[in-house]
């Protein structure tokens, strides 16, 4: 079971079995199917002919009580190891016990044939005890989305370490050294970027490839109907900065550019002019529908900005009008188009309509009244807003529409009402 040879002799008895042979006296009821003679070609006889499941070079060197220092695996720690007793000046020593192993002369023969899925280079550092400290050439960081070197990290205590986890901090570009045979090394970050993250923008790639930018400068869209800049510099005044999160395809050197892209992550019906405006803070000073739909509003820089009329659209979609008397005609339909425009001049604010010197039919009291605030003045009888209210440029014009009453009865009732309305 042990895997060597024993010699049929007292233990007690023979100097030789004091050593490093090891001595057992046969039971006489014992069978043995051959004797082989105690010297050395001996030994090498019984351990090639006498154990075919062990290794001859094993049970020779365990026979003897030497080390064979050839070299053989140790899966667990991804290297080879020298068959030879540990501390004997050497880090790469440990003794084995399998009689079974493999063994190799060297550990370049041991990596290549049991490792051959490790990096090799890193694989014979290790084995030999040499600190490894990668190509420093670069590979694909997929969870990361970007492209990171081949070289150590510095853990927390200051020591090189391999890999990265909460206690580590990364040294410049280094990811950890590639441990893996089938990973691929490129010259540096553009060319491992191009090759291997293909599917995202390469000036993306290559920025959070290097630990000291401050991102691309450039502008990518969001959800929201504007676009952000990527950077961690001083923001341009106005405007959204923030770093990437993930990955994208594509960035644009400019917000028009940005805004104007169709691309897939911006609303489908956003109007470049308001992801322009939104992007930067800057209002187009055009016209649009109130989200209140009961008059329209100007699209100014500052939403708080003296001008009444003031506002900042809330829907990426809005479309956009040189004036108020426009979107009016355009968006409220169910208004009129004065009122609609004055109203939207004045903010939505009705105590501050004056409204305008033409007349309207007052149906209750069968008369023609002025359009402007009951309290402006005599003969007002408040702000037209619907276009069912039909407005007339003066009192003999309305009573035209009440034809089964005089004229005259109308225009005298409409004049002559002293009351304020």
């Amino acid at each position: 079971d042990s895997g060597t040879c024993i010699i049929d002799h007292n233990p007690a008895d023979a100097i030789i079995c004091s050593i490093g042979y090891t001595c057992q006296l046969l039971r006489p009821s014992a069978w043995v199917s051959k004797l082989y003679p105690v010297t050395p070609a001996g030994v090498e006889q019984c351990c090639s002919e006498g154990l075919p499941f062990v290794n001859p070079t094993f049970c020779k060197a365990k026979t003897m009580g030497i080390v064979s220092r050839k070299w053989f695996v140790d899966y667990t720690e991804k290297r080879c190891f020298q068959d030879c007793k540990p501390g004997s000046g050497s880090n790469n020593c440990a003794i084995n016990n399998d009689p079974s192993v493999t063994y190799y002369d060297t550990p370049e023969e041991c990596c290549d044939s049991k490792l051959g899925y490790q990096n090799q280079n890193k694989c014979i550092a290790d084995s030999t005890g040499v600190p490894y400290t990668g190509t420093n050439k670069f590979y694909a960081d997929y969870k990361n989305s970007k492209c990171s070197q081949d070289c150590p990290v510095v853990a927390s205590n200051g020591n090189d370490t391999i890999g990265n986890n909460n206690n580590t901090t990364v040294k410049g570009n280094c990811g950890g050294v590639v441990e893996d045979a089938s990973v691929f090394l490129h010259k540096d970050a553009p060319s491992c970027c191009a090759a291997s993250l293909s599917y995202m923008s390469l000036d993306l790639c290559v920025d959070r490839s290097d630990s000291s930018a401050e991102g691309t400068g450039k502008y990518y869209p969001t959800g929201g109907g504007f676009c952000v800049k990527d950077t961690s510099a001083t923001c341009p005044e106005g405007e959204t900065c923030l770093r990437v999160d993930g990955w994208l395809f594509k960035l644009y050197d400019t917000v028009e550019d940005c805004c104007g892209s169709n691309d897939a992550a911006m609303p489908s019906n956003v109007n470049p002019a308001y992801c322009q405006a939104t992007s930067t803070s800057v209002g187009t000073g055009q016209w649009f529908q109130h989200e209140n739909r009961d008059r329209c509003a100007k699209h100014c820089t500052d939403a708080t900005d003296a001008a009444p009329a003031c506002d900042v659209p809330i829907d990426p979609s809005t479309t956009y009008y040189a004036n108020a008397t426009e979107c009016c005609t355009a968006e409220l339909h169910h208004l009129n188009v004065d009122t609609c425009s004055e109203m939207s001049e004045k903010g939505g604010i009705m105590e501050d309509l004056e409204g305008t010197d033409e007349y309207y039919v007052d149906w209750i009291h069968q008369k023609c009244v002025r359009n402007c605030p009951v309290t402006s003045g005599t003969n007002c009888g408040g702000i037209a807003r619907g276009t069912w209210v039909t407005l007339r440029p003066d009192v003999d014009t309305c009573c035209d529409d009440l034809h089964y009453i005089a004229k005259d009865a109308c225009i005298e009732a409409t004049n002559g009402d002293a009351r304020a309305r």
